[in-house]
């Protein structure tokens, strides 16, 4: 059966971040499971971090060099496959940390290849599709993230792991009607350029504003990072059940969809420079909030600004980056954004806090406040510079 473009892309990202749904709330409880003690288990998620930051650079270079999209996502997917498979092979905390670090080395590379397939379309459909096909990421993670807690409250802790596999072969599934290998060197020649040097990521690095954006922008997302290592097992402490914690997953996506939704109307008003700090602003006031409560509904509420700490944030940069970036390093440019969002200041966010043991407290919380509102005088200071 032959799907359209757009429509395989819809579903991928639903897929895709299905996965992400599952692995980054449940991981950490399916680590403890075996055996491993909280801190150990920190240690684990906070190297994952690490990875990408050769990964997702490597890959998007070589996109940006070839265009073998399609393949590079197939090729990341079916490792990641394999590797989860072998997780079942063994507990001790070294082996368990390989297969860690290898999973994330492999599937973070993804991202900058769909996001820069999804940027791809909106060029060639003149429309705003990229918010529209991003918003199915974010269901699909709501709707994992939710599924996933039921049916570990019910089958177990392994689920995580047949959950993950289930979502990456779905993944494998849909790769061959996503956009074909060489769309980078097509949409090269429209632009009408063949890029200035060997080495994309230097033209990148040389534009004080655009990395200015983009440091500012990863700042904001790296301060997910307690969430996605810490707070499921500060919140489980708390007395709250993997079906609430999958709960408040949901609302915060909820919160994403909305502002997807919302985009164009959005980007119509405010600018991409203006709503990051926007976006931080908001993000700080979040996790300032979430450091001074453990009961649910409180949490809840304050999820819902997840709107501006992703989807609000996520458009912001990747409209920016539509507009500043040249096609042919637009890859290693989203690339550069994921791996300090996601690497560099992610890991070092959360080894902030587990340095100054707020690791398994709400003051864990209170560090992420601090690494989003470094964000606002960046941009400020981007901004002033180039008179904006």
């Amino acid at each position: 059966m032959r799907i359209s473009t757009g429509t395989a892309l819809r579903a991928f990202f639903f897929l895709f971040y299905g996965f992400y749904g599952v692995i980054l709330p449940y991981l950490p409880i399916w680590l403890a499971s075996r055996g491993l003690d909280r801190e150990t288990v920190g240690v684990v998620i906070a190297a994952a971090f690490l990875p990408k930051i050769l990964s997702q650079p490597l890959f998007a270079h070589y996109a940006d060099k070839h265009g073998q999209y399609r393949r590079l996502m197939l090729l990341v997917l079916t490792i990641t496959i394999v590797v989860l498979a072998l997780f079942a092979l063994g507990h001790a905390p070294a082996w368990l940390l390989f297969l860690t670090l290898t999973v994330h080395f492999f599937v973070p590379a993804v991202m900058p290849l769909m996001d820069r397939a999804a940027l791809a379309q909106m060029s060639q459909t003149g429309t705003s599709q990229y918010t529209q096909i991003r918003l199915w990421g974010s269901l699909g993670f709501a709707v994992c993230s939710l599924a996933g807690g039921m049916v570990i409250d019910r089958a177990g802790a392994n689920g995580v792991l047949t959950l993950g596999v289930l979502l990456a072969l779905g993944c494998v599934a849909i790769c061959r009607h996503l956009p074909a290998a060489e769309m980078a060197g097509a949409e090269n020649m429209v632009a009408g350029t063949s890029g200035k040097g060997r080495w994309p990521v230097l033209d990148i690095l040389r534009d004080r504003r655009v990395m200015g954006c983009i440091a500012a922008s990863a700042l904001v997302q790296a301060s997910n990072g307690y969430l996605y290592s810490y707070a499921s097992l500060y919140w489980v402490s708390h007395g709250l059940t993997l079906s609430q914690i999958g709960g408040l997953w949901t609302v915060g996506i909820a919160s994403e969809v909305f502002f997807f939704m919302q985009a164009r109307k959005i980007l119509a008003r405010v600018s991409a420079t203006h709503l990051i700090v926007l976006s931080a602003v908001m993000t700080t006031v979040r996790w300032t909030a979430l450091s001074m409560t453990q009961a649910w509904l409180p949490i809840a509420a304050f999820q819902l600004l997840q709107g501006f700490t992703l989807a609000g944030n996520n458009m912001a940069i990747m409209a920016f980056l539509a507009q500043a970036v040249r096609p042919d390093v637009r890859t290693t440019a989203i690339a550069l954004y994921t791996m300090l969002s996601a690497g560099v200041f992610m890991f070092a966010s959360v080894q902030a806090v587990n340095a100054a043991g707020a690791a398994v407290t709400g003051w864990g919380f209170g560090g992420m406040a601090i690494c989003a509102a470094l964000a606002i005088p960046i941009v400020v200071l981007t901004q002033r510079q180039r008179g904006q």
